[in-house]
């Protein structure tokens, strides 16, 4: 029943009863006046008395009725308004379901289903802040990421020696993922061997091996075979145990690949296990990635260096480097220096006689056995067959010494052929020093050149030494 439905049956009651009563009293009064003349008046009087108590009594009920009615109606909507004004504290299930099917019913139902839509798009919007909240600090996280990687890329693209961008590397990764140690193993020319070029970090494992063969099963070599991300989880046990008992209870490996194929690994040691996250894992191969292109542009830059600096046949110093390097000795104001100029005798006839393939052998070893021999200094080639040994702060009287020395050990040394033809060889030399012959490096060479000349042409096979002094 709608509420103003009821209020007003309320109303009614309450003003036909009176009325309702009164003219059952009137019609009672009147049958009496009929049958009973004699006590009429007596009868009105003891009538008009009882209808006027009647009246009252009924008003009474009828006005509790209403008051207790009202008093239901003010107790619902005042529940109402509690429930509102505790929202969203209070929970929407603390509220009983109305009995009554009126108007405040109506309106109570309908704020309850507002209230809850409004609570579940306000979860919903909450699930939508956290999931932005986490996508803001994942883009905050990629961010730091990347500016971390500009940075390191700006750091190591400034360093074109190997060794040292390999050091500097390492330096970066401890401090970037607070790593407790990181080495950088690189495979060596020969592909054989695993070296530790780089380690930064403390570690209280003394026993492991900085070189490792490729081919053995040390963990190193068998996770550089497979050239992907390692972990704890590819060890076996008793490396396991090994790594716990020196307090290193997680690790992880890059792969360094590059455009040619491995090139080494990364070996990262954590404290603690699971250093690394997921997503921490794919920064670290991406940085592995960086750094595996400017490792192979290093080695590149080296490559370009050595043959700017090289001999491409023989491999030692050229005359350029030679020019070079006499320059800056002599800025250092030495106090002595000694150059040898050494020359392959008829080396135009073992040309001639075997072939220029085995003249470049005779020429690679010859120079191979200058290096081994030579306790100091460099080797270079000058020209052809002739080649420079500069010796600083070495006298002349050692500097002659090393000069018949490798003289002898040449002419001892078998020279053979691919038939199998041993070739008979041997070198003259000419020694000049400074500063008793001349006082500058180009007075040196001047001088060294002409002693080799008077070698030669006074029976070959010997070490001549410049006398005449040369002022310049």
């Amino acid at each position: 029943m709608k509420l103003h439905t009821r209020f007003n049956l309320f109303l009614i009651i309450a003003c036909i009863v009176p009325v309702f009563i009164f003219l059952v009293l009137f019609l009672i009064f009147w049958v009496q006046k009929n049958t009973h003349g004699l006590v009429y008046q007596e009868f009105i009087y003891h009538g008009n008395v009882v209808g006027f108590l009647v009246e009252i009594v009924v008003g009474i009920i009828v006005i509790g009725l209403f008051s207790l009615y009202i008093q239901s109606v003010l107790n619902r909507m005042k529940e109402l308004t509690d429930y509102i004004r505790l929202y969203p504290g209070e929970n929407l299930s603390s509220l009983k379901p109305d009995p009554y099917f009126d108007e405040l019913g109506k309106l109570r139902q309908s704020l309850i289903d507002m209230l809850e839509r409004v609570q579940g798009n306000q979860s919903e919007l909450e699930e939508r802040y956290r999931k932005l909240l986490l996508a803001n600090m994942n883009l905050e996280e990629k961010y730091a990421q990347s500016y971390t990687i500009r940075l390191i890329l700006e750091e190591i693209s400034r360093e074109l020696e190997i060794d040292q961008l390999l050091r500097k590397t390492s330096d970066i990764i401890v401090g970037v993922f607070g790593s407790k140690r990181c080495m950088i193993y690189m495979l060596d020319d020969k592909q054989e061997y695993l070296v530790v070029r780089a380690d930064t970090g403390v570690s209280e494992m003394n026993d492991e091996k900085s070189v490792i063969p490729v081919d053995s099963d040390n963990i190193i070599a068998r996770l550089w075979k497979t050239k992907r991300l390692f972990s704890e989880a590819d060890a076996k046990p008793e490396e396991l145990k090994t790594l716990k008992a020196h307090h290193v209870n997680g690790f992880h490996g890059f792969p360094l690949n590059g455009r040619r194929g491995s090139l080494g690994l990364i070996f990262i040691e954590h404290q603690l296990i699971g250093g690394f996250t997921l997503d921490l894992e794919d920064f670290a191969k991406l940085i592995a990635q960086e750094i595996s292109l400017s490792i192979e542009n290093a080695y590149i830059y080296e490559q370009m260096r050595f043959m700017v600096n090289h001999d491409a046949l023989t491999g030692i110093y050229n005359r350029m480097y030679l020019m070079n390097y006499m320059g800056k000795v002599f800025s250092k104001s030495p106090k002595t220096v000694s150059v040898i100029m050494f020359d392959m005798d008829h080396f135009k006839q073992i040309n001639d006689k075997y072939g220029h393939l085995t003249g470049d052998m005779v020429l690679r070893n010859a120079t191979a056995l200058i290096q081994e021999l030579l306790p100091t200094g460099i080797v270079g080639r000058y020209g052809g067959e002739e080649f420079v040994v500069l010796l600083p702060e070495v006298a002349q009287k050692e500097a002659f010494i090393m000069a018949d020395n490798i003289r002898t050990k040449i002419s001892e040394h078998d020279f053979i052929t691919a038939e199998g033809v041993r070739i008979p060889v041997s070198i003259s030399a000419g020694l000049a020093n400074y500063p008793q012959v001349t006082d500058s490096f180009k007075g040196l060479l001047q001088l060294a050149d002409e002693a080799l000349y008077k070698a030669k042409n006074s029976g070959r096979n010997k070490v001549c030494i410049a006398m005449n002094k040369v002022n310049e």
